[in-house]
């Protein structure tokens, strides 16, 4: 991978002349909202792009995937409980063994 560049502009046209409302709004998103974390740099020379490293891209990515199996093994073992019938089974007894005697 590479890092990636995100071009947000100077923010010549912002309500403000030069005073960018996207720029950090994009580094803000993705310090706050990504986790974990992506950080963000100046292109040298170019006020109006961000450097996204690749190793955040890639932490991140990572994480994802890590996220998405364990979610996966999750759905697998409640389908496997189905399928098997043991958790019906559980909730059978307990519904047996709680049931009141007259």
């Amino acid at each position: 991978g590479r890092d990636v560049i995100i071009v947000t502009g100077r923010g010549r046209r912002s309500g403000e002349r030069f005073r960018p409302i996207l720029r950090p709004e994009v580094q803000r998103m993705l310090t706050e909202e990504f986790y974990p974390p992506i950080s963000t740099s100046s292109l040298p020379g170019n006020m109006g792009a961000l450097i996204v490293p690749k190793q955040d891209i890639n932490a991140w990515l990572n994480h994802q995937r890590q996220q998405k199996g364990e979610r996966i093994l999750f759905v697998a073992d409640i389908l496997r409980d189905l399928t098997t019938g043991s958790r019906l089974e559980r909730a059978l007894r307990k519904r047996i063994t709680k049931a009141p005697t007259s």
